[in-house]
């Protein structure tokens, strides 16, 4: 089939419901397209799931379409596969566990209250750049001991390396990004602190510390990550509030229902599409895969579903199955999927009960960009200018 995953016109604005569409279309439930350098793409739930827990047939040293070319950008630990991987997420692991992100937790939403009453007489905002894309990213840089004045600099980077606009685009901002951090991890090792970058700066592997090239590698990892992943996901559960009125009223009226409906939209809403390297011969979903080959694994695919998820694509808050893979599984999961969580609960928290009624404005593009991560790059809000 004949898909480029940069340039993917979504039916009525929605990720999953526009690749169940090219599901239907599909030749089967694995596709080849000679688009990115070629690569196969995953389609069934079961399979995407098989590719990411197992590292033996599809690694991860290779996870972006087209693939990078040269190990000298290898994201660590991200293109590493077990048990090396592991090693390395350790340095970080225990700073992202529940217990130990209260304070995190705390000025998120300290700083989600303070945005949204500053928005809330205006009647209206841009709310990528006015929430979205503010609120995930100064709780990120605190977590890093970063100036949250640097996410003007630091988001486009991000942008760059998940959605480029050329291959060329991914290496310039991830060589931006790399001389960014040099200076803040020399300082870090001369003077370091409790923060996550120090972590990374000071970190030992196999009994040795870990050399400028590695912690640049491994600081890029949690930067790529850190700055732009929980914004698309609180952009595209907004727009579905936005276009969903009764869903909006049951939390206002229910707020009990606010971590139920948390978990729906992370299962609903996943944007993640990483790839994989074949390194041995493989049958799947019909397609002989040799070793070489690269495969993207929709990660919504798993969640919208309807052999795994019952009426999958219905936002249900009542939903007593929400299996999903929005935060990836086995070797990789996402380290930073709790704070991720809380973060999304809390707009939902502090948003509607001070907000209660907003929609898309229409006059007012939506812009959407699809990538290996998704997500809204513009959207107008506006709601009666009353509220306060």
């Amino acid at each position: 089939m004949d898909l480029d995953i940069y340039d993917v016109a979504l039916r009525d604005e929605d990720l999953a419901r526009t690749w169940l569409d090219l599901k239907e279309a599909a030749p089967g439930p694995v596709f080849w397209t000679d688009r990115n350098e070629g690569h196969w793409t995953i389609l069934d739930g079961r399979d995407v799931e098989r590719v990411y827990t197992s590292p033996d047939v599809f690694s991860s040293i290779d996870i972006f379409i087209p693939p990078n070319g040269s190990r000298d950008n290898v994201l660590i630990p991200l293109e590493m596969d077990p048990p090396q991987s592991i090693k390395y997420r350790k340095v970080i692991q225990a700073a992202m566990m529940p217990g130990a992100i209260g304070a995190l937790v705390e000025r998120a939403r300290s700083e989600s209250i303070a945005i949204i009453e500053e928005l809330a007489p205006k009647g209206h905002c841009e709310f990528i750049q006015d929430f979205a894309g503010v609120l995930p990213i100064i709780v990120f840089l605190a977590l890093v001991d970063l100036p949250a004045e640097d996410r003007h600099f630091l988001v486009p980077l991000a942008e760059m390396s998940t959605r480029p606009e050329t291959p060329e685009k991914r290496i310039e901002g991830h060589l931006a990004l790399r001389k960014y951090l040099e200076e803040n991890i020399e300082r870090r090792r001369a003077n370091p602190g409790p923060d996550l970058l120090s972590k990374i700066a000071l970190a030992e592997i196999d009994g040795r510390q870990v050399s400028m090239d590695e912690a640049l590698r491994f600081a890029s990892t949690l930067m790529i990550g850190g700055l732009d992943t929980v914004t698309n996901l609180l952009g595209f559960t907004a727009l579905y509030l936005a276009n969903n009125p009764d869903h909006r009223r049951l939390l206002l009226e229910n707020p009990d229902l606010v971590p139920a409906a948390t978990d729906e939209f992370v299962r609903r809403f996943g944007v993640v599409a990483v790839a994989r390297r074949v390194i041995q011969d493989v049958e799947i979903g019909g397609a002989s895969m040799k070793a070489g080959d690269m495969v993207l694994a929709p990660t919504w695919m798993y969640a919208v579903d309807d052999a795994i998820v019952s009426d999958p694509l219905t936002v249900d808050f009542h939903r007593k199955n929400g299996r999903n893979l929005t935060f990836g599984a086995g070797a990789h999961v996402c380290l930073g999927m709790h704070l991720a969580k809380r973060e999304l609960r809390i707009f939902l928290e502090e948003w509607i009960s001070r907000i209660p009624e907003f929609e898309v404005d229409r006059d007012a593009d939506v812009s959407i960009a699809t990538g290996i991560v998704s997500g809204i790059t513009a959207m107008t809000l506006k709601w009666p200018s009353r509220v306060t």
